[in-house]
């Protein structure tokens, strides 16, 4: 996928030492997933059901992210939480799969389910063992050491894509803050007036559904100044064999 400028994004903030010898040491007390041994946690999830692990690939010195939903069971009833775990899970693969021959992004591995014990404490105070099942989702694992002028092109789509586990208590509290990257951002958040979470997060996805379909930003300037002008028109090409310009609807924007 071409963009207009290359970034150098370093996705793990602090390196993590580990090698094989010592995973195969404690592999009697290490959980598994599948045909993956898990490590130490990584990172923070919008969503509680969605933790990741550092992992390796059983028998070699490949090492993954995998990233794994807590499923409810056939009696239990899935809270909010966890439907907008499952969203962003099978959001985020369905995306990765699409960019799979594409380079400088994180690519995925596969998603399966994998049946895990996991031992907590139950009412009376014992300590109890359950099997409950993870969807895990394999994705690539680049860590400080690995950036070399071979990597300097790696891309998280984390930093660019809105995060769809976080949510309003309704649909029509509105928003103050100017997050996100200058490209996806929507005329509302531009204004610098209060706005409506969703109408701005559907500009956002149809930029990023732009981008996929055509390898560019629909609106893009060198200056923060002359894209934010851009933005605030609304207009935008379509790049393949089209002349006419088309423009979003005013409706729901400022």
């Amino acid at each position: 996928m071409k963009t207009p400028s290359t970034k150098k994004i370093i996705i793990e903030k602090e390196p993590i030492a580990f090698s094989s010898s010592s995973w195969e040491k404690s592999q009697h007390s290490t959980k598994r997933a599948g045909e993956y041994l898990l490590g130490p946690k990584q990172g923070s999830s919008p969503v509680k059901c969605i933790q990741q692990y550092l992992a390796r690939k059983d028998g070699t010195d490949e090492f993954y992210i995998i990233k794994m939903l807590t499923m409810k069971g056939a009696s239990e009833k899935e809270t909010m939480d966890d439907i907008q775990g499952k969203t962003l899970l099978h959001t985020e693969h369905s995306l990765s799969s699409l960019l799979k021959y594409e380079d400088g992004v994180v690519h995925e591995h596969g998603m399966f389910r994998s049946t895990i014990d996991e031992t907590h404490c139950n009412d009376k105070g014992e300590i109890v063992t359950k099997e409950v099942t993870k969807l895990c989702l394999v994705l690539d694992c680049y860590m400080p050491h690995d950036f070399s002028p071979k990597y300097s092109h790696i891309t998280n789509m984390q930093y660019y894509l809105i995060c769809l586990g976080k949510h309003l208590t309704s649909d029509n509290d509105l928003l103050k803050d100017q997050r996100g990257s200058p490209a996806y951002i929507s005329p509302d958040v531009i204004i610098g007036k209060p706005y409506l979470g969703k109408p701005s997060d559907m500009w956002a996805l149809g930029v990023v559904l732009y981008t996929m379909v055509y390898g560019q930003f629909p609106f893009y300037d060198q200056s923060p100044t002359g894209l934010f002008r851009k933005i605030k028109t609304g207009e935008f090409q379509i790049p393949v064999y089209h002349t006419h310009i088309l423009t979003f609807p005013k409706t729901g924007f400022s």
